[in-house]
């Protein structure tokens, strides 16, 4: 075995010894459960383990917050130093997209991403979770623009009448506007918080004020989930979601997000492509 297979095994052994066993060095796991994809760290996880997590975090005394890591998302890293850090440290990445679950597979021979776990679907299912009388559990959405998120507030609040609404507020990602946006929901006093505000914009802006909002035990940057929930842009049928195909969807009815579909798309998996070649010829 040549010194630079050596180097790799000794790596995934260091992070993963039950990989390494198997001295199959073209998979990038971790011990915490973790799968790499390019260098962001993914839980590989369940919808419903993602919600008992979730419903751990918001019952304790700590703040955490969660991304929701697509192709875009993972692309954008490879060249922004700290939204990668923000991504690796968050409490929960989950895979959101047709792309890391593929990727996932690619990279590992045991097996890869549980399954998708869409931002949209997930404010769906915290929103249900606790959509009960007893425990209620206050809700804040920052960001889309004020109409967005106050359509996106009252489209769930219509869906989930038990949940309760603390607030709503459009503001935007820079850092002037940090301190009125944290005067708001302060005053608002939620439990829960969506940003909007697109990545890697939203996950900065957690990153930054998440301290300062001492009532918050979950914040989650949502991208264009508001739109979605408001019913403002319609979302593609879910046999298209199953076979990866929103991309399509979505570049039909907003023409101008091409740049950002091709990123999602030729750009991420081309940066997988040329990664499983080089591990290969390390072999």
């Amino acid at each position: 075995m040549n010194s630079e297979r050596m180097s790799m095994v000794d790596q995934i052994a260091t992070k993963c010894p039950q990989e390494a066993k198997k001295h199959n060095a073209n998979i990038n796991f971790c011990q915490n459960g973790k799968v790499d994809i390019l260098g962001i760290k993914i839980d590989k996880i369940t919808g419903r383990e993602a919600m008992e997590k979730i419903d751990g975090f918001l019952n304790s005394e700590s703040q955490h917050y969660i991304i929701t890591a697509n192709a875009e998302i993972i692309v954008a890293a490879q060249k922004d130093r700290k939204f990668r850090e923000i991504i690796n440290q968050a409490d929960l990445a989950l895979p959101d997209g047709f792309g890391p679950i593929l990727a996932s597979r690619i990279f590992s021979k045991s097996g890869g991403l549980k399954e998708r776990i869409a931002g949209v679907d997930l404010i769906y299912r915290i929103a249900n979770n606790f959509n009960n009388p007893i425990g209620k559990k206050r809700f804040f959405f920052l960001g889309a623009r004020q109409e967005g998120a106050k359509l996106a507030a009252q489209k769930i609040k219509k869906n989930f009448p038990h949940i309760e609404i603390a607030g709503f507020f459009g503001g935007d990602a820079l850092e002037e506007g940090d301190r009125v946006a944290v005067s708001i929901i302060n005053q608002a006093r939620p439990d829960i918080l969506f940003a909007a505000y697109g990545a890697p914009r939203q996950e900065k802006w957690i990153a930054r004020n998440l301290k300062k909002l001492p009532t918050v035990r979950l914040a989650m940057g949502v991208g264009g989930a508001f739109e979605i929930i408001s019913g403002r842009i319609k979302r593609a049928p879910r046999w298209m979601r199953n076979a990866g195909l929103e991309w399509l969807w979505r570049l039909a009815q907003e023409p101008r997000r091409i740049g950002r579909i091709y990123n999602a798309t030729i750009k991420f998996s081309w940066l997988v492509l040329t990664k499983k070649v080089k591990i290969l010829a390390i072999l």
